[in-house]
């Protein structure tokens, strides 16, 4: 499997800090104090990095696509009880809560499709997904950083998707619910938690 972060995984956490601040970080923890001591899977966490400070609740499975990305989350969630995994998910598992960190917006239908068919098989009834991602703006600004990061990460990472996908289509088509969300940046950055029914 080729390593698609591999150059940008050292500069990953200052590059999203840099562009964004701490809303990122945010979006991706804001509904963890509540949840936590749950047995997780996180899909597409990256380095890890956004979660030290919970690691030591942190009860599960780590998947990632990018080797370098997941030997540093390795390290940087060493306190964790966390198992990590490259590429597929585990089976037969039965997760009570599964975090998607700003992953689905890089995969197009049919993979997003495959990809809640496959968390919906590996999960609990009543099972949480917390997901925290970019949607769609009216705001200018906001369209036109949305508009260059997707051709960055095109260019650098390979993602195939161009657009922004209607995330609530695809997780009430999948059987789930949405709980509660909360917002930033004009409602263009969103953490959402969705039940499964």
């Amino acid at each position: 499997m080729k390593d698609n972060y591999r150059w940008l995984t050292p500069v990953y956490g200052s590059l999203s800090s840099l562009v964004f601040g701490q809303t990122l970080r945010k979006s991706k923890t804001c509904f963890l104090s509540n949840i936590l001591n749950k047995h997780l899977l996180i899909i597409g966490g990256g380095t890890g990095s956004d979660y030290q400070s919970v690691q030591r609740d942190m009860k599960g499975d780590f998947v990632e696509v990018s080797v370098s990305m997941l030997r540093k989350a390795k390290k940087n969630l060493k306190g964790s009880e966390l198992n990590f995994h490259l590429g597929d998910i585990p089976q037969d598992k039965d997760y009570d809560l599964i975090l998607l960190p700003f992953v689905l917006d890089t995969l197009i239908d049919e993979q997003l499709e495959e990809l809640l068919m496959k968390i919906k098989a590996v999960s609990k009834q009543g099972a949480l997904i917390y997901l925290s991602d970019f949607f769609p703006q009216k705001n200018s600004l906001n369209k036109l950083l949305q508009s260059l990061m997707i051709r960055f990460f095109r260019a650098f990472t390979k993602h195939p998707r161009k657009n922004l996908p209607d995330y609530k289509e695809f997780l009430e088509k999948s059987g789930f619910s949405l709980l509660k969300e909360k917002s930033w940046s004009e409602g263009w950055i969103r953490a959402q938690l969705w039940e499964k029914a």
